[in-house]
Formats: structure tokens, C-alpha cells, sequence
């Protein structure tokens, strides 16, 4: 809101107020905060503007120097924890450390997605301002990883992180984001792919992730095999999970991932010769298991 002509007492705060409305766009973005553009120095002394106790004004409105300089300690800190944290290495090995390495642990991304949401706010207001100039590069940089780490652990395939309306046109405004597009990639989950998986370079744990984001892929698309599939994605993202509370090591769950994919290749070939639909096929594994002795497979082995 622009303040072109002076206002007061109750007719100054019902402005505020109004100015500080929640709003969502159509695309799910969240209003961060209310801007007010005083033109006419109403706000210079907001107590004498606003007559009530000092304790009701204080934290109304923030001055946007104050707002500037909370930016400059937040970002600094942010580059320093986050963008320079990693040492060695390519850019793109450095990322993936980064991702699947400090942010494998929930609080540590916690940590990081609360920290980013405050600058992005504060840039969001800030913005467009010749004091942010020297700080665009670091910005996007950290727009980026937020995006990744948000996608990396996402619950569903091909999330788009929420970043607010200015940062995203930020992003966009250079395309290629190096390195970020190959760590949010699913493979083919086979018995094929994870054996030559095993032998690439990266983090074992982005590997895990990548490997059950295929199948988790797999399982949506392929409708028709779903309920033979969908036991194993069960599974899978269990295996998931134990890396993450660091119950199994990436490498282990890689192995894991392995008997899972020749399970998963064995069911597949077995649904086919029997004949039955998808469906009845579903049903008799789940029976077989029901039958079988703790810690033997439906196949008897």
C-alpha cells in the first residue's frame, strides 16, 4: 500500500491491517508479509500517529533499513553454512554431498528450509532495491538448493518447490541450473540399472533415492501392474526410510534395493505366465505370504 496523504488513529491501523490480509495465487504461493510505502512520513512516528500504548505499536511496522540489515546477517549466514560448507570436487559432487549428506537428517533440513523461508521473505519485500545487487548471485544460489533439497526428499514424484513470485522469476531467468536437474532424476528400477548404479560415481544415498523414485514412478504410470507393484514400492520406500533414521547405511540399502529388483522382475515374469489379471495375481502373492513361514518367500525359497 502507497500513503500519499496523511492518516491517523483508527483509520492509519485499519489500513495496516488490511495491507497484512492473507493472500494465495493460483498456484499455491503464499503472501509473506504486507508492504506499506509511506510517501508522506505518516509512519516517521508511528506513536504519535497511532494513539495508543507504546507496547500495542511496537512490532507493527518494521523500517526497511532494519529489515535490510536482519537480510545482510541471514544471508551471510546462510552462504557460510550452507554454499560453503563443501570443499573438493566438482560443483556437482559438492551439491550432492550437500543434499544427501547434511540434509539426509530431518532436523538439519528443517533447519535449512526455515532459515531460507526468512531471507526469501525478506528479499521478497526488499525487492527490487540497489542494496541487493552484490547479493543476487548468493540469492538464487541458495533459491536453487532450497528447490533440490525440496524435491530430493519429496513425497511424491516431481514436486515444484513453493518458492514465492519474485525468487521464482529469479530462478527462471537462468534456466540452467547447474548441476541441480541430475539430482532430482529417476532411473529405471531393474536389477540392470542397479548394477551399473553401483558402479558410478555419487553418494550412495542420492542413488537409493533416485532408485526408489523410479519404481515409485513406475507404480504410477504403469496402472495396469500396480498391484504387483505396489508390495514393493511399500517396501522399497521402507528401505528408504531406514537409510534416513540411519538404521542402514546407503550401501546396504542399495543391496537391499538389488533383491528387491530381481523380486521385482521374477513377480513380473510370474504374473505374465500364469494368465491371471493384475489384480488375482495381487491377491495370490498376498495369500502365498499369509501362508508361508516367518522369513520364507511365497516362491518357497
Amino acid at each position: 500500500m502507497y500513503l500519499d496523504k496523511p492518516m491517523r488513529d483508527h483509520v492509519l491501523l485499519q489500513a495496516i491491517a488490511r495491507v497484512n490480509r492473507p493472500y494465495v495465487d493460483s498456484e499455491g504461493v503464499r503472501k509473506p508479509i504486507g508492504l506499506v510505502v509511506d510517501f508522506v512520513s505518516v509512519l516517521r512516528d508511528l506513536k504519535k500517529a497511532l494513539k495508543f500504548d507504546s507496547e500495542d505499536v511496537s512490532g507493527v511496522i518494521e523500517d526497511l533499513d532494519l529489515l535490510l540489515t536482519d537480510f545482510l546477517v541471514k544471508i551471510a549466514t546462510a552462504k557460510a553454512e550452507y554454499l560453503d560448507a563443501c570443499e573438493g570436487g566438482g560443483a556437482d559432487e559438492r551439491l550432492e554431498a550437500l543434499v544427501y549428506g547434511k540434509f539426509l537428517d530431518p532436523e538439519p533440513r528443517k533447519a535449512f528450509f526455515e532459515a531460507y523461508k526468512d531471507i526469501e521473505s525478506l528479499w521478497e519485500i526488499l525487492s527490487p532495491s540497489a542494496e541487493l545487487v552484490d547479493h543476487i548471485t548468493t540469492f538464487k544460489r541458495l533459491a536453487q538448493l532450497y528447490a533440490t533439497v525440496r524435491n530430493a526428499y519429496a513425497d511424491q514424484v516431481g514436486f515444484v518447490a513453493d518458492l514465492a513470485y519474485k525468487t521464482r522469476r529469479l530462478v527462471e531467468a537462468n534456466a540452467e541450473q547447474s548441476g541441480l536437474g541430475n539430482l532430482t532424476k529417476t532411473v529405471t528400477f531393474d536389477v540392470k540399472t542397479l548394477d551399473a548404479l553401483r558402479d558410478s560415481k555419487g553418494s550412495d544415498e542420492g542413488k537409493v533415492f533416485n532408485l526408489v523414485r523410479g519404481l515409485q514412478k513406475e507404480v504410477d504410470d504403469d496402472q495396469a501392474n500396480a498391484p504387483i507393484l505396489q508390495p514393493l514400492k511399500d517396501r522399497a520406500e521402507r528401505i528408504l526410510k531406514d537409510m534416513e533414521s540411519r538404521n542402514v547405511t546407503g550401501l546396504a540399502a542399495i543391496d537391499l534395493l538389488g533383491a528387491l529388483a530381481a523380486e521385482k522382475e521374477m513377480r513380473l515374469a510370474e504374473a505374465k505366465a500364469s494368465g491371471l489379471s493384475a489384480d488375482a495375481f495381487g491377491v495370490m502373492i498376498v495369500a502365498r505370504r499369509l501362508r508361508s513361514p516367518v522369513g520364507v518367500n511365497f516362491d518357497g525359497r
